[in-house]
């Protein structure tokens, strides 16, 4: 009696091969992130689709009396709009802010920067930079009249942004202005 086979072409084999070998990668891969997945804290809410504003600081680290040096740059292909206030105060766009703990709490501190009066909005143009200098000193009172230095901490820079359509000085006050944010920097 005769022994029949059936016969498998190569290609067959070479395909189902292939096949079961892409589908271990992926669940090999998919099982690494799962397990090898860690929350960064630290890191910055993502910015609205078409939003491409790089918030950045010089440094990680700054002696006391050491000046922070703060740098915008707007890449995004929609209108931006920045805080501005209407006698040209120079910091009147960024506000610095102490990070506790946890890095979703942080406390908005007032450095030596413009009034938060008369706030209106100016046009932040695609590839413009602007650039600012934080002396490292905070308002000491609420009157705003006596500043110290800053105690040793974790900060970071905050820069209140609307996209889209120009903005009045009470926009500024309501929720649906985003913040882009620095990375955390130590003051010692």
């Amino acid at each position: 009696m005769a022994i029949v086979t059936q016969r498998v072409s190569f290609a067959v084999v070479i395909a189902l091969l292939l096949g079961w070998g892409i589908m271990l990668l992926l669940i090999f891969q998919a099982s690494n992130e799962i397990l090898g997945a860690q929350v960064d804290e630290t890191a910055p809410p993502p910015l609205p689709r078409g939003v491409r504003l790089l918030l950045r600081v010089d440094k990680d680290v700054y002696q006391p009396g050491e000046p922070v040096l703060i740098s915008l740059r707007n890449n995004s292909p929609v209108k931006i709009w920045l805080a501005e206030r209407a006698d040209g105060c120079a910091t009147s766009w960024w506000r610095l802010e102490q990070v506790e703990d946890d890095a979703s709490a942080a406390v908005n501190l007032t450095g030596q920067t413009c009034e938060a009066a008369s706030f209106g909005s100016a046009e932040f143009p695609r590839h413009d930079l602007k650039t600012a200098q934080w002396d490292g000193l905070i308002r000491v009172n609420q009157l705003g009249e006596v500043y110290g230095q800053a105690p040793t901490g974790v900060y970071r820079i905050a820069v209140p942004f609307l996209r889209g359509r120009q903005v009045d000085e009470h926009d500024w006050l309501l929720p649906d202005a985003r913040y882009v944010y620095s990375p955390q920097f130590t003051m010692q």
